[in-house]
């Protein structure tokens, strides 16, 4: 997963080369693991075992059988066993990024998509671990002396906010939205609103480990990231070609108001509105956003979506909205009319998704959408 995101940083940069090499070798990680990786122990754990081991480490195509990725081992030319802590760190880095399949077929290579069947396997056991309620745990099984290096044990046995994000980005990715809720959301969020504060690390009971950093920044920026990013589904990117991307993909609801810094929006799926001011060293040092208004007109040149054929990326914002009410037309208007096309009649798909484009005048973006 994390190549695939290294490979589009290359392919910003114009190294094809790279980005095409990085998603080759995720491609065969993604695979290897699914083949070698794989336990089939159902409920059970598959360590000391030596590669090959039927029907209970790696695929061999026994579709529908085991819950979890084994820890280590070291190949089939090394004559080590494998170690399986049952690590819900690794096992939800591979939920978040898609990589656990049924339908994987090492004997052609060929991988089809198995539904999520094989992830839910995965979050189902670690839902049914001792320590669910600390959102989320390192491993179902206690890293010892022997297990680490030097024999620090210091993070072996709690919970951190990075696995509660990838846990998260998991339920959100194959559609848990109430274990995202209930397990890991609003435990984290009733910890944060009652201390204000939170220590570094959570105990297998959910309750603050009182010995390790008080104060620390790690849980209440995870909760920050949480809302933003997994229930308002809040992205910026920047595309491949340089383009500005916003998306708005909530998540456990479909209505949300968002009011933080320079960044107005409200949501539903009959109307949304967007006001949102970039802050840099050319916008107002304020928390308000600019009025329409109070656009430099004079100083400005008007929106030019196309120039020679090509979008002008540089005054153009793409953005996409899901859910919406499907199979529906929206009338999209941008304030900033007299630098831009005015209004747009966009229709939504059958799966309740919308996609248009708004000009960025100083660095603000000011859009509605509206059912018609």
């Amino acid at each position: 997963g994390f190549f695939r995101e290294f490979a589009q940083a290359e392919a910003f940069v114009g190294n094809a080369t790279g980005s095409a090499a990085l998603l080759d070798l995720a491609d065969s990680m993604s695979d290897a693991m699914n083949q070698y990786l794989w336990c089939q122990n159902t409920s059970g754990y598959c360590d000391s075992f030596l590669y090959p081991q039927t029907n209970d480490v790696g695929d061999d195509n026994q579709n529908n059988n085991g819950d979890h990725f084994v820890t280590q081992w070291d190949g089939e030319e090394t004559p080590t066993p494998y170690h399986d802590f049952m690590d819900y760190d690794a096992n939800l880095m591979a939920c978040a990024h898609g990589i656990p399949n049924d339908n994987y077929n090492n004997n052609d290579d060929t991988n089809n998509d198995d539904g999520g069947a094989r992830a839910n396997r995965i979050m189902a056991r670690i839902d049914a671990g001792q320590c669910r309620p600390s959102a989320t745990f390192v491993s179902e099984r206690y890293y010892g002396p022997d297990d680490t290096t030097d024999g620090n044990t210091g993070d072996s046995w709690c919970a951190m906010g990075r696995i509660a994000w990838f846990d998260a980005l998991s339920r959100k990715r194959y559609g848990d939205s109430d274990s995202f809720t209930n397990k890991i959301l609003l435990p984290l969020q009733s910890q944060l609103l009652s201390t204000t504060w939170m220590h570094e690390r959570v105990a297998c009971d959910g309750s603050q480990q009182l010995n390790r950093t008080a104060m620390y920044f790690e849980y209440p920026s995870m909760v920050s990231m949480l809302l933003y990013r997994i229930k308002y589904g809040i992205e910026l990117n920047i595309g491949i070609n340089g383009s500005t991307n916003l998306n708005f993909k909530p998540f456990t609801t479909d209505t949300f108001s968002y009011h933080v810094n320079n960044m107005d929006i409200e949501y539903s799926p009959n109307y949304f509105n967007l006001h949102l001011q970039r802050m840099d060293s050319s916008s107002s040092s304020s928390s308000s956003v600019s009025s329409p208004s109070s656009v430099d007109t004079e100083n400005s040149k008007p929106i030019q979506y196309v120039t020679n054929g090509n979008i002008n990326l540089e005054n153009v914002c793409f953005l996409h909205l899901s859910p919406v009410t499907p199979d529906s037309s929206f009338i999209v208007t941008s304030s900033l009319t007299a630098y831009g096309d005015g209004n747009q009649t966009i229709t939504s798909n059958s799966d309740g998704e919308l996609d248009f484009t708004s000009p960025i005048v100083n660095g603000q973006i000011e859009v509605t959408v509206s059912l018609v």
